[in-house]
């Protein structure tokens, strides 16, 4: 049986990212200024996890077919859409920067800026160091069209893979795996820490892997990684040292060994904390560690209820990867009410099994037509306002 747990106190909030200053824009960061948003000591984030974690409104970020409207910059394949240029560039000294490019309207193409993260990583510093153009854009474009195999993504591929070494103890990490364009671009974009991603396999053997950088809107780990990768660069550059690498690896090393969360998709047979008194209120592992486990240094009552140990479960799935979710949790903490938690939980927890239920329905169904990918799109859409 799992230990027995207990109740008590609130404890402050994480640091909010801060907004974008126009909302309706595809992705906007106020002016960097160090001082003003300095963040405390002990919550050493960069500034991509700080300003970049709000939502992009590109109306291209998946591949669309017969648009002539692109942008582009001069001697790249970067494609912009009208909305990102509008909304980010068109009000900075880096509008004159862009030419319109006639596309082949037969061919589907996504916009750069709104699908990549590293082309908003690489506004970001650019805004943060004031530098005078967009050259960071042009090299992440070269990394992209130097090799033929772009990152790919969640599937497991066969590559020569990289990773990082600990020179403190002098081993590779070896649950941490990072495909070639992917390790480049961070090296491009922090350039201090050029050279710091070696083989997995000195016999240049290609193996099967996932790379651990790729990126999908929702992914909290690669926020994290990238931010790891940021504050080790930073502290380097304010110090005027060399990075360090044994930090940097042993922070890499903590992140990749807990399990990513699987949000709402249902994980058979793994391990899960839960409460005493709402067991159907289920966290894994990295969202416990995230969120409730930075109650428990402050004694929190609500926090202390979680079992001490994660339990293996026949199914289940986390409960606490949203922002909407996190927030009610944190309400709880601070109100000491565990019944706005439990009620909010079970509301969660009927809407949900309303909605797969209908989602279901329109599977077995069989019929795929655009009435029913627009009742699917719907129940999508409801769903997002719950989870």
């Amino acid at each position: 049986m799992p230990e027995e747990a207990s109740f008590e106190k609130p404890s402050l909030d994480k640091p909010k990212a801060v907004s974008p200053a126009n909302p309706s824009s595809s992705w906007q960061v106020p002016v960097f200024d160090p001082e003003r948003d300095r963040h405390p000591a002990e919550s050493d984030m960069g500034s991509y996890r700080r300003y970049s974690e709000g939502r992009t409104e590109c109306p291209r970020k998946k591949p669309k077919a017969g648009k002539t409207d692109w942008l582009t910059l001069p001697r790249s394949n970067f494609n912009c859409c009208p909305s990102c240029y509008e909304g980010v560039f068109a009000n900075t000294e880096c509008r004159t920067l862009f030419q319109p490019m006639l596309r082949p309207t037969d061919k589907a193409i996504s916009c750069d800026f709104g699908s990549s993260p590293w082309y908003r990583i690489a506004w970001l510093l650019t805004l943060k160091y004031g530098w005078p153009d967009l050259q960071l854009f042009h090299e992440i474009d070269d990394v992209a069209v130097s090799r033929s195999q772009a990152c790919p993504g969640d599937r497991k591929a066969l590559r020569n893979w990289l990773t990082i070494r600990d020179p403190k103890k002098r081993r590779l990490l070896s649950n941490f795996t990072v495909c070639y364009q992917c390790a480049k671009t961070v090296e491009v974009l922090l350039p201090n820490l050029s050279n710091v991603f070696v083989p997995v396999d000195s016999r240049s053997e290609p193996s099967y892997g996932v790379c651990a950088l790729r990126y999908t809107p929702r992914r909290k780990r690669f926020a994290h990684y990238f931010d790891t990768f940021e504050t080790t660069s930073d502290k380097a550059l304010k110090a005027k040292t060399t990075p360090d690498l044994s930090s940097l690896a042993s922070k890499i090393e903590r992140l990749s060994m807990v399990e990513e969360c699987r949000e709402d998709s249902p994980v058979p047979n793994a391990y899960w904390h839960f409460m005493q008194f709402l067991p159907q209120f289920t966290v894994c592992l990295e969202c416990f560690d995230e969120v409730v486990r930075p109650q428990l240094s402050d004694d929190n009552i609500i926090a202390r209820n979680f079992y001490r140990e994660p339990e293996k479960l026949e199914v289940a799935t986390c409960q606490l990867y949203s922002e909407r979710m996190r927030e009610v949790f944190r309400k709880a903490c601070r109100r000491n009410d565990p019944k706005y938690l439990e009620a909010k939980v079970l509301e969660r927890q009927e809407v949900e099994a309303d909605i797969h239920g209908q989602l279901m329905e329109l599977d077995r169904s069989g019929h795929y037509d655009d009435y029913v990918q627009e009742k699917v799109d719907r129940l999508i859409r409801e769903w997002s306002k719950w989870e």
